[in-house]
């Protein structure tokens, strides 16, 4: 809860003070809870910006998740990969960090197997997020549909935010590659599934869901609906 606040420094300190009695208390047998204590410190680090500690912390606990499992699949291993790519995407180190993302997606692969699962769904999107980052817009588009359609699978007719976030990204991406009438059919898709996910609720989401559409309008020149939409989101953003 600290580290969601922006108090990194207080949940930095709980976090070590936990760490310290986990130690205590297990000392050098490896033990999920000094795994998780490792995460939990690594992602304080992420949140901060100091993505060399984050790492430092994320590798010891893919480590000792390591040691607790063998070489036995786990989501646990998957999700120490998955934080230790996301690191290293933040560090611009594109190449490690789909090393680490594609060991994310087989690890989940290994343990859900064949049946969609929504941490393969992510595992798909966040290799996607890396081609995303390094301006390989193709790749990209595939990663994220990919994710998309087993995220469908998945929810079914039921509204839900990672079907939005799918619709989103795959909305920048055409928009980026200038296919800007692709970008509006999958922004207005996001734009739908938030106001379902929110029950029409003022949201932020909704808003730059609704400034996405409205930069793709001024892009193609369409100052008319372009206006309408900035209008909608400055309205939405006064109700937050």
């Amino acid at each position: 809860a600290y580290a969601h606040k922006g108090y990194h420094n207080l949940a930095l300190q709980f976090c070590q003070k936990a760490l310290e009695i986990y130690k205590k208390v297990y000392g050098d047998h490896p033990h999920l809870d000094i795994a998780t204590s490792h995460n939990n410190i690594g992602t304080i680090y992420y949140r901060a910006g100091d993505y060399d500690q984050a790492l430092q912390y994320y590798q010891m606990d893919l480590d000792m998740s390591k040691k607790i499992y063998g070489d036995q699949p786990h989501a646990k291993i998957a999700t120490a990969y998955n934080n230790i790519g996301l690191a290293h995407k933040s560090k611009g180190n594109y190449d490690q960090a789909l090393q680490y993302e594609q060991m994310a997606l087989d690890t989940h692969k290994k343990v859900y197997g064949d049946q969609p699962h929504p941490h393969i769904a992510t595992s798909y999107h966040s290799i996607g997020v890396v081609y995303d980052s390094q301006g390989d817009y193709d790749q990209a588009l595939q990663f994220y549909q990919t994710a998309l359609d087993m995220r469908k699978k998945i929810y079914s007719d039921q509204p839900h935010l990672d079907i939005a976030r799918s619709c989103n990204n795959i909305g920048f991406v055409y928009y980026r590659k200038g296919d800007h009438d692709q970008a509006l059919q999958y922004y207005h898709m996001a734009l739908d599934m938030y106001k379902k996910v929110y029950s029409d609720q003022p949201h932020l989401d909704i808003a730059t869901a609704h400034d996405h559409i409205a930069s793709v309008y001024d892009s193609k020149g369409d100052t008319e609906k372009a206006t309408a939409f900035y209008e909608k989101a400055s309205s939405y953003l006064g109700n937050l």
